[in-house]
């Protein structure tokens, strides 16, 4: 009886987990935007500098556990979110907030 709630919390866990992990990577992905000015696949003349993909980073959030993050980035590599620090490996405030939301 008691393993079946477990595994329920643990099912739980991982959704939230991959729930967070995507929503920091799509508002990440937007920041982006709003950096190169203008949205995916748009291009404009004279400007070279345009999306480049994204590189995967964990970020570990208390009481959550590690998330896994699609980082974006540019064709110079001038671009630099604010969403998580880069130097940070984890971050007590956005498990603050996120909890509000869960």
């Amino acid at each position: 009886m008691k393993e079946q709630p477990e595994q329920l919390y643990e099912m739980i866990r991982a959704d939230i987990k991959e729930a967070i992990g995507r929503y920091f990577s799509d508002l990440m992905d937007v920041e982006l935007t709003h950096f190169l000015g203008r949205d995916r696949y748009e291009r404009r003349d004279g400007d070279i500098n345009h999306r480049n993909g994204s590189y995967g980073r964990g970020f570990t959030l208390k009481g959550i556990g590690e998330v896994d993050l699609k980082i974006p980035r540019d064709r110079k590599g001038v671009f630099k979110t604010h969403v998580i620090a880069r130097s940070k490996r984890s971050e007590d405030t956005l498990r603050q907030d996120l909890c509000l939301l869960f």
